[in-house]
């Protein structure tokens, strides 16, 4: 079996680049529709799940993010058939190498399909009011920002 560490990354690749190039279709192929996120969004359906997006990357935008980039940091298979897996990863939103809101953790599972590996839940493990992706007006990088990637 793989390492489900690297099975996990590989699938955060995935995600970052699409939602990265603002290909919702693509980042929803990634994902069991309807999902069961533990966000409190409530997202049921494709459609909603692509305006969650959109509205995560025009916030992205409003920070003036220059880069996204995922990191697992722990992954273990679920089962013993090797068909779900349960991570963590943290989230870094960089401009010039610096970080426009704070690192964040989530822990998702993934669950292999038919299509492939797909994430079957998100949950954000920080408070929403700490970490605000949706309202950037609630958080503003500090100018001259030094504080880079450990």
């Amino acid at each position: 079996m793989r390492d489900p560490r690297d099975i996990y990354q590989e699938n955060l690749d995935r995600v970052a680049v699409r939602l990265w190039a603002r290909d919702f279709d693509g980042v929803c192929d990634l994902l069991l529709v309807p999902p069961p996120v533990g966000t409190g969004a409530g997202v049921e359906d494709g459609g909603a799940i692509r305006r969650n997006l959109a509205d995560y990357c025009r916030s992205l935008d409003e920070f003036g993010a220059q880069g996204y980039h995922r990191l697992c940091l722990e992954a273990a298979y679920t089962s013993d058939e090797g068909v779900q897996i349960r991570g963590r990863h943290r989230t870094f939103v960089l401009a010039g190498g610096a970080h426009v809101i704070p690192p964040y953790d989530c822990e998702m599972d993934l669950l292999m399909t038919p299509h492939g590996w797909k994430a079957a839940r998100l949950r954000l493990l920080a408070d929403s009011v700490a970490i605000p992706i949706i309202d950037p007006a609630e958080f503003r990088p500090r100018e001259n920002a030094t504080e880079s990637l450990p």
